[in-house]
């Protein structure tokens, strides 16, 4: 998914780093607080309650299991409103793979696991970004 989501965005010529995620790492006073917020703590507190409890109880209701993913990822998409439309599409995108990865494996684990797979490749991506941007500049 991170690969079609990187070819995808360079033929559509989008930026690879999303400004929000520059002017975070630019001003931060301590990258590894950073790094733990967006690589471990956020995944892990988002799919719990994403696809821990919201997708489960909703799976469960006239909604059945595409109804409930759909509407998680929705929502999920649209919390994350620091974004730009063209990222948030992608971000609903992956909350259908997670919740469907939730529901075939019977397990929280597979979507916190590739959730936090993606962020910590994203922050590596972009702390190689900024470093070698700087090292050019």
């Amino acid at each position: 998914f991170m690969i079609m989501q990187e070819l995808l965005s360079r033929l559509m010529g989008k930026d690879i780093i999303p400004e929000f995620m520059l002017e975070a790492y630019k001003t931060v006073s301590w990258l590894p607080l950073l790094w733990f917020a967006i690589s471990v703590a956020g995944p892990v507190v988002e799919e719990i309650f994403f696809r821990g409890f919201l997708l489960q109880g909703l799976r469960h209701t006239f909604m059945g299991d595409s109804g409930a993913v759909t509407l998680t990822a929705l929502l999920w998409a649209v919390i994350h409103v620091q974004y730009g439309w063209y990222e948030i599409s992608l971000i609903f995108a992956m909350g259908i793979l997670f919740g469907y990865a939730r529901i075939l494996t019977n397990s929280i684990w597979s979507p916190v696991i590739m959730h936090v797979v993606n962020n910590l490749t994203s922050t590596i991506m972009l702390h190689w970004y900024i470093t070698s941007e700087l090292v050019q500049a």
